[in-house]
């Protein structure tokens, strides 16, 4: 149950804007200054553990492999700042994030099936690629050969 006080105190830190700015200053602690535990971050940035579920429900941050505490020596969250990755279907300033239309997946797939085509015909394209390197070293060798010309000795 929320208590009418946290609710209104919600709405001011929401309309003062508040409550972004905090999580910008999450997000830009964890870039610069690496992984880090929720103590740590209010630490550096009082009441910043708090918006950790925010920023991971934005895709900004990720959960790591638990750690031990120093301090109270219990296993805790390891939070990282997560890089905004080419593939990610989200605006370029990942506020927020967008789910891709039918459309955009559709062209999206047609590129990569294109891709991966021209991709199978290089890779069936190579064993004729190299029989014909084979050929043509083997052709010069006996003309070579026919020549008096011989390998130089490299040993």
């Amino acid at each position: 149950m929320t208590r009418t006080t946290s609710a209104k105190a919600f709405r001011e830190e929401t309309d003062n804007g508040n409550i972004t700015k905090k999580q910008e200053q999450v997000y830009e602690w964890l870039m610069f200054h690496g992984p880090a535990t929720g103590r740590e971050i209010s630490a550096a940035i009082p009441g910043g553990h708090k918006r950790l579920s925010d920023l991971k429900k934005k895709g900004q941050v990720r959960e790591l492999p638990k750690v031990i505490d120093g301090a109270t020596g219990k296993e805790v969250i390891l939070w990282a700042y997560r890089k905004p990755q080419e593939l990610d279907w989200a605006t370029p300033d990942l506020f927020p994030p967008y789910k891709p239309t039918r459309k955009q997946l559709e062209a999206k797939l047609k590129e990569t099936e294109m891709a991966l085509e021209r991709a199978q015909k290089a890779l069936n394209a190579f064993p004729s690629a190299i029989s014909r390197v084979y050929d043509k070293a083997y052709s010069q060798g006996r003309i070579d050969e026919r020549n008096g010309v011989q390998e130089p000795d490299n040993g």
